[in-house]
């Protein structure tokens, strides 16, 4: 399986569609191994969707159908902006310069990450 570009959701559900077919895997299959619900991934790979995909149950898929998140790229779309600008306003107040930093839990442990993001920077060095 090669890498596609996917653009919304629709090209997202059809590549873990087409993986889950390339690795003849059933739904149920699919569900134990990837720890969710009973049916639970069939709702979620239906030709119309009874479930939405969040970042649980994609996490939970990806690593079930051995894929990963290679790049995400945000653009601006034009279109959007377009339709949104006149409603952006600018704040009353300056932002601080603080710096929102990522807390450890209870345990001191550090958060762990939702996605594992495959050829990352620092697992190339």
């Amino acid at each position: 399986m090669s890498g596609r570009p996917i653009r919304n959701l629709n090209r997202l559900l059809a590549v873990l569609r087409d993986r889950r077919e390339e690795l003849d895997v059933s739904f149920e299959r699919l569900d134990d191994l990837a720890g969710l619900p009973a049916r639970y991934s069939a709702k979620l790979l239906a030709p119309r969707p009874l479930k939405n995909l969040g970042p649980m149950s994609l996490a939970a898929l990806l690593g079930a159908l051995a894929l990963g998140i290679v790049e995400i790229k945000i653009d601006e779309d034009a279109a959007q902006a377009a339709k949104m600008g006149h409603r952006w306003s600018k704040r009353l107040r300056r932002p601080t310069a603080r710096r929102c930093v990522a807390r450890p839990d209870n345990d001191g442990q550090q958060r762990q990450q939702a996605f594992n993001f495959v050829h990352d920077e620092e697992s190339r060095r």
